[in-house]
């Protein structure tokens, strides 16, 4: 983090670079993240906006999951009983979207 001339081959060293706006034109140009605020709260913040994101998919990937089992199975144990399939592979396909 800098915000000055001899920050600026630190900051672009760095993993992520963090400039300030009212910083050197190059320093901002060699940090990987600009602050419009004096305040690092907003980092927390965007880091929390980004797990609550994360949880999200992860959600949305294990419910695609179960359905995909779900179907999977009561196919696999509807052709048990059954002479003919229930649903052909398209339709299975159009009830998970």
């Amino acid at each position: 983090m800098g915000d000055g001339i001899n920050d600026a081959s630190a900051i672009h060293a760095a993993d992520v670079g963090i400039s300030v706006e009212s910083a050197v034109d190059v320093a901002k140009e060699a940090a990987d993240i600009v602050l419009l605020e004096k305040d690092l709260n907003v980092l927390v913040q965007g880091v929390r906006e980004g797990q609550d994101d994360f949880c999200q998919h992860v959600e949305v990937c294990v419910h695609g999951i179960e359905r995909q089992f779900r179907n999977m199975f009561s196919m696999a144990g509807a052709s048990l009983f059954l002479s003919f399939l229930p649903l052909l592979p398209k339709q299975i396909l159009l009830t998970n979207c």
